[in-house]
């Protein structure tokens, strides 16, 4: 068996290292102010006074962002809004840690953003909604 050369083995252990995987969150999350759902068909967001959902293309990227479009709903109740509430096209952009995401939702036709929100994994909170 021929011997590995250094400069060979160091560049085979950089380049297994610098791959990175983004960790799976997909599943339920939740808090102060927010639920955030995500599948790989999608998600939905839940505020008190409002709702969104989330294309199928959403990425966590380098650095673990989150990142995602989808469409906004204001007003109160569940989601989603069924022949009410006009949509209004949203970006989600975020930071994945260990246990929690740091989010906030912008609308871009609106020139608004909600949040930041942080949820943790596996959480859902009893959201005061909007009359």
């Amino acid at each position: 068996m021929p011997a590995l050369r250094p400069a060979a083995f160091a560049a085979a252990l950089l380049l297994g290292c610098s791959e990175s995987v983004a960790p799976d969150v997909g599943g339920q999350w939740g808090g102060p102010g927010a639920n955030l759902s995500l599948t790989p068909a999608g998600g939905s967001i839940e505020f008190g006074c409002g709702s969104a959902t989330i294309d199928s293309g959403w990425t966590v990227g380098t650095g673990l962002r989150l990142r995602g479009t989808g469409l906004y709903y204001s007003g109160g109740g569940p989601l989603p809004f069924p022949g009410g509430g006009t949509p209004h096209p949203a970006v989600i952009a975020g930071q994945v840690g260990h246990l929690n995401i740091t989010f906030s939702l912008i609308v871009t036709d609106l020139n608004d953003t909600l949040g930041p929100f942080v949820v943790q994994r596996g959480k859902q909170v009893n959201l005061l909604r909007c009359l």
